[in-house]
Parts: structure tokens; sequence; C-alpha cells
């Protein structure tokens, strides 16, 4: 009988529980610091408005609910959203594993200090979009 090859979502499974007994997983179970990550990567984007939605949300100056309230934002959220939708979980999870055996058990990620947590439900006090104008 032969073994029949794992689904792409049981191998992303396996990978996440993996993942959670790692250095890695221990700082992505922390709240803060997973927000935080996420919104480092969007303030070092390419793209103008991302960049800036990363730097509103870190900042704290618009919670993540109301990024939406933001023409802007709303359609870069949406764009992202379609692209996640679009993603191959079978070749994602072929990266990660790669990525995961190159990396010697003994490296452990350096952890930055607690950021305080990030209200989701208040409201902005001024206004989103920079004026662009001279």
């Amino acid at each position: 009988m032969t073994e029949e090859r794992p689904t792409a979502a049981q191998r992303a499974q396996e990978l996440l529980a993996r993942l959670a007994d790692s250095p890695l997983g221990a700082g992505l179970r922390d709240e803060n610091q997973r927000r935080r990550a996420v919104f480092d990567l969007l303030a070092t984007s390419d793209t103008p408005v991302v960049r800036e939605l990363g730097h509103e949300l870190g900042a704290g100056n618009i919670g993540v609910r109301a990024s939406s309230d933001v023409p802007a934002y709303r359609e870069v959220l949406d764009s992202g959203l379609r692209r996640l939708a679009a993603l191959d979980l079978d070749a994602v999870t072929t990266r990660i594993e790669q990525a995961m055996a190159a990396v010697p058990p003994s490296v452990q990620p350096s952890e930055p200090p607690p950021q305080p947590p990030v209200d989701d439900d208040e409201e902005f006090q001024r206004p989103i979009m920079r004026d662009y104008r001279n």
C-alpha cells in the first residue's frame, strides 16, 4: 500500500505546530510583538500608502478596524486580501519548511522590548491622510 502525501492544509497545520514550539513561535504568540512586526513590515513597504498605513498603525493614530474607513487604506487592504486568497498554500508551506530547515536550532531570535497594546476601538483624533501638497 502506498503512503498518501499529506494535503497542503495538513502540511500547513504540521508546520504551524512545529513553529509554535520554536523561539519564533513564542514571539508570534505575543500579540504586541506580532502586531509590532506587522506594522513595521507595512512601514517599510515600497508603496507610499502601505508605508503610511504602517506608520499610522504603529504610532497608534488609527486602529486596525478603523483603517478600513479610510478609502485609500481600504483599497490597499482589499488588494492584499485578494492576493492572500490567491496564494498557493502548498508552495508557501514548502518555502517555509525549507527556510526552517536551513536555520540551526541554536539560533535564538532577539526579543524586542514589550510594546503597549493597541486599542482597535479607540477613535483617532486627527486626520490620517497626510497633505502631500507643497
